[in-house]
């Protein structure tokens, strides 16, 4: 899932936190931001000082609770199809309609997806024979396989074929149009702070899918229109230390999540995870327009539908996105892979 981790993905984080948020974040949180390299080192006050942790190792940690399935029992529920996100049984459908055989998740992460799917087949309700999962990200691979463990301690879950390619060099390691479907959903490729390095993901992924490529994104236009009250929001959570009251209305789930920054190449998010050990991180996203997006998976492919909430999109002007009941996720289906586009732009990169 973050695989933007092999770029400085942090590197301007002090220039953008305000110097009021730095120090709410220290004094309120216990925490400490320092950057080294590439890595952002989210530090936590002990009586011996401070411990370093890596960001995306709390983040992970933390996911299940983030997404709402932080309780035992959840990812055999969600094995057997009894509790679903709405992203499982979208993709369901799209693979049914589709009659596809194959598919590779190009981000697992903690291996929701998959392990939903999966069931489905075991199940006989999908025909797919092959689920690759792709994870770089040692922290998200090591929660998937506490995931993926759970539902084994009860089920005879079929083994998945897992790999670890960063996504600009899938062509390399996979054939033209090897697998009917590729997904790459929990707004991954905004990570990525650059439309070259994302670029360069999505030509890869373009030139391995055979029929459709499925990628999501979080509508980024209400947060940066509504940046102001957002950062008041933040400055008043973090001084009452109140972080699940109202905010549960606002982003739902065990773990409270609101923007601390919010600017034109960034978006810096803290979560805070109720009743967690190591309840806090902060993550960085680019927060990537619809239209930008939309080009940018234009160049690759040839026909792209466009859902919100994983339904069918009605309207996707920027008034639409930026309105207070406007959706939280917007989802492309991307089909008719361009072959030749993907392997020319490839080629332009290397030169």
């Amino acid at each position: 899932m973050l695989q933007a981790m092999i770029f400085p993905v942090f590197a301007l984080a002090k220039e953008l936190l305000s110097e009021e948020i730095l120090h709410l974040i220290q004094e309120k949180l216990g925490l400490r931001i320092e950057i080294d390299g590439q890595n952002v080192i989210v530090s936590s006050k002990t009586e011996s000082g401070y411990d370093a942790w890596r960001y995306a190792d709390i983040f992970a940690r933390n996911y299940n609770a983030l997404v709402g399935m932080g309780n035992v029992g959840d990812m055999i529920a969600l094995y057997h199809g009894t509790d679903s996100r709405p992203t499982g049984a979208f993709l369901e459908g799209l693979l049914k309609d589709g009659n596809a055989t194959s598919m590779i998740d190009v981000c697992s992460g903690c291996m929701y997806d998959p392990i939903y799917l999966q069931g489905k087949v075991d199940r006989g309700e999908l025909p797919l024979t092959r689920i690759t999962c792709n994870e770089i990200d040692g922290a998200l691979k090591e929660q998937g396989d506490r995931n993926v463990a759970e539902v084994r301690s009860t089920n005879a879950l079929h083994e998945f074929e897992e790999t670890a390619h960063y996504w600009q060099e899938l062509s390399a390691h996979f054939s033209q149009g090897e697998f009917d479907v590729s997904i790459c959903t929990g707004n991954s490729l905004s990570h990525l702070p650059e439309s070259a390095q994302r670029k360069q993901s999505i030509a890869n992924i373009a030139l391995v899918t055979k029929d459709a490529f499925v990628v999501d994104t979080r509508n980024y236009h209400w947060m940066t229109t509504h940046a102001d009250s957002l950062h008041a929001s933040a400055v008043s959570m973090l001084q009452s230390g109140e972080f699940f009251g109202g905010n549960k209305q606002l982003f739902p789930g065990s773990v409270a999540n609101f923007p601390i920054c919010i600017a034109d190449q960034s978006i810096i998010f803290a979560y805070v995870c109720e009743g967690q050990v190591d309840p806090y991180a902060l993550v960085r996203f680019y927060p990537i327009t619809f239209s930008e997006f939309k080009n940018e998976l234009s160049e690759f492919f040839g026909e792209i539908d466009v859902y919100v909430d994983c339904k069918e999109a009605l309207d996707t002007s920027e008034e639409f996105l930026s309105a207070l009941d406007a959706p939280r996720t917007i989802q492309f289906v991307c089909r008719k892979p361009n072959y030749e586009a993907a392997k020319t732009f490839l080629q332009t990169k290397l030169l």
